[in-house]
């Protein structure tokens, strides 16, 4: 039986890290629309900005939330969670949902959301 708490336990700091990655990353694109309107944005600009907030969010997320040891595996877990749920978000908001471009964002939170739990743990560990 385990005796650490809720706090501690992998598969709460895992969710944790995805909901403020997800909460962070809404706020920040809503930012960005914002600004959008008194800045012109190019189409390359916006992608390039895009992928900086989601990485930002998924980074910022896994530093609040890991602790110990397994930040790649809880980094995966999260940048797949928050994948799935910005994909459902945005395109709830869109209204449309593009098949193979969901996989790439999907791909791309898993790669994401590795790295940023990697990057997590060892700046705890210091």
């Amino acid at each position: 039986m385990l005796t650490e708490n809720a706090s501690h336990s992998f598969f709460f700091q895992t969710a944790k890290a995805a909901a403020i990655a997800t909460l962070l990353c809404v706020c920040l694109a809503a930012g960005t629309a914002a600004l959008a309107r008194f800045i012109d944005f190019s189409a390359t600009a916006v992608k390039i900005i895009g992928v900086a907030v989601k990485t930002l969010s998924l980074l910022l997320g896994a530093l609040l939330s890991f602790r110990g040891e397994k930040g790649w595996l809880k980094g995966l877990i999260a940048g797949l969670l928050f994948s799935a749920l910005t994909c459902f978000l945005f395109s709830a908001v869109s209204g449309t949902l593009a098949g193979v471009r969901v996989l790439f964002e999907i791909l791309f939170g898993a790669a994401g959301g590795t790295v940023c739990g990697i990057i997590a743990a060892v700046s705890r560990s210091r």
